[in-house]
């Protein structure tokens, strides 16, 4: 469990300091790295538990649903960070 915890904490530090400084590969390299702690929590700690076809079937939800709520956490996070002379990002 401590392995994870340090794990999250270090993602959610890359993310802090990502949006502090503007660093938009930061927050990108952030985002994936908690959404794969979490994966990995989540399959040591639940997958062998339930069946192997029901494991999937949450993966596979898991995996929509938690891709599409950082997606938007993403998007709202870099939102801000337009630099001189790059065009600003649009939102869909």
């Amino acid at each position: 469990m401590m392995a994870h915890s340090v794990v999250t904490a270090f993602t959610i530090f890359m993310i802090w300091w990502g949006v502090r400084v503007a660093g938009r590969s930061l927050v990108n390299l952030g985002i994936v790295g908690f959404a794969v702690s979490v994966g990995w929590f989540l399959l040591q700690r639940y997958f062998n538990k339930i069946g192997r076809s029901l494991g999937l079937i949450g993966l596979g939800i898991l995996f929509l649903a938690g891709g599409w709520a950082l997606e938007m956490m993403r998007r709202r996070f870099i939102k801000g960070f337009v630099r001189a002379g790059e065009p600003a990002m649009e939102s869909q």
